[in-house]
């Protein structure tokens, strides 16, 4: 293993004073490496175009969490045994299986002294440098399953099993063997053992979830994400995907706790919240979804996309003024989108405004003079009103 001195590490927290703090600690340990981010973003893109020995990051950061850069972290296959010890302020039974989901190396809980940093880290660097037999083989089906030697990994995997018949970890990642060489039928069996052998292990039921959404099978998908949630509620992935699958059953209201809790979790997740603003959109519950786009806008106002889906939810409702305040407020940020300059007519023709209607197709046609479809409604709104002083 390397020497702390030649170890490059990554420090994640939105708080100045923290950062300082931690490098301080880490440099009495012998660390000379340290580099920081002050949000899960930054720190995400840090990690895919450098290499780094160590992760060290707060939970709860705006933008992007702790737990979503681990999560990304662990989906990368370039850095999916990077070393991540999690920071946070208190410690759940819900967060600890929250966490446990994409494999976390060790947490530590705030405030905390350099001697216990020291502790967790040795702890860290020991799991690493010698990994359990079922962690070693783990990683190798893994390793080959991305290399395209899926059979490979299977034979290894299912001669793993002979030794190991009682570990669901090692059953989940059969199951995803299986998945990759397209038998979803003998997934099914594997993730199910996974469940038979520790009812607490979450992936089990995740990813049983998971792959019956892809089979078209939303009944046992909903089943298995709400087994999964009982155990580690905290997920915005899950949750998102259980309430796209209670709207699609007629449950509105658990669809929409399940969104909330997403959205608590991933407060500044742009994407996440756009997403559950489509999904209310094509439930007819347009109120929602206007909630929703105004969280992703919140997060990032520069979207132009977002205030075109919030126009269209409020215009929906006829709630024409929001409508327009939203379209105007687009157009503080990109005033030359002949689009926007579009919606903003229709929301005025539907409000009856058919003066500030033309004005604003008017303007779209000074910025597209082949914006066809400008052109077919301003001339539909000039004929009716010729119609109408006739």
């Amino acid at each position: 293993m390397k020497q702390y001195k030649d170890m490059r590490v990554l420090v994640v927290d939105d708080m100045p004073n923290m950062r300082k703090t931690m490098k301080n600690m880490l440099r009495s340990l012998g660390f000379e490496d340290i580099v920081e981010a002050s949000d899960g973003e930054t720190a995400l893109q840090k990690i895919t175009s450098s290499k780094y020995d160590l992760v060290i990051s707060d939970w709860n950061m705006p933008k992007m969490t702790g737990y979503k850069l681990l999560k990304k972290t662990r989906e990368n296959p370039d850095t999916r045994t990077l070393p991540f010890l999690m920071v946070t302020a208190e410690i759940s039974g819900e967060q600890i299986a929250h966490a446990a989901e994409t494999e976390v190396d060790g947490y530590i809980i705030k405030p905390f002294t350099a001697a216990t940093l020291k502790e967790k880290l040795e702890a860290v660097f020991e799991r690493k440098s010698k990994p359990s037999p079922i962690d070693a083989i783990i990683h190798l089906a893994r390793a080959m399953i991305e290399a395209g030697q899926t059979p490979q990994a299977l034979e290894a995997l299912i001669q793993a099993q002979k030794n190991y018949p009682k570990s669901a970890r090692l059953m989940v990642t059969i199951g995803e063997a299986c998945e990759a060489s397209g038998n979803a039928a003998q997934a099914v069996k594997f993730y199910e053992k996974a469940k038979a052998l520790n009812p607490q292990f979450v992936r089990g039921a995740q990813k049983l979830g998971e792959l019956y959404t892809k089979m078209g099978d939303e009944k046992k998908a909903l089943e298995n994400f709400e087994e999964a949630a009982k155990i580690s509620p905290n997920d915005p992935s899950r949750q998102l995907a259980l309430g796209k699958l209670y709207l699609k059953s007629g449950q509105g209201e658990k669809a929409r706790a399940a969104f909330a809790t997403a959205q608590t979790t991933e407060k500044g997740d742009l994407d996440l919240h756009r997403e559950i603003g489509e999904a209310y959109m094509d439930a007819g519950m347009e109120d929602y979804a206007a909630q929703a786009f105004k969280k992703a806008l919140d997060v990032d106002p520069s979207v132009i996309h977002l205030y075109n889906r919030l126009g269209i939810a409020l215009r929906r409702k006829k709630r024409y003024q929001e409508a327009v305040d939203e379209y105007q407020k687009a157009l503080g940020v990109a005033p030359d989108d002949e689009a926007l300059y579009f919606n903003l007519a229709k929301a005025y023709q539907e409000m009856g405004a058919n003066g500030q209607a033309m004005a604003a197709l008017t303007k779209a046609l000074q910025i597209d003079p082949e914006f066809r479809e400008a052109r077919q409604f301003l001339d539909q709104i000039k004929g009716a009103a010729k119609l109408t002083s006739a």
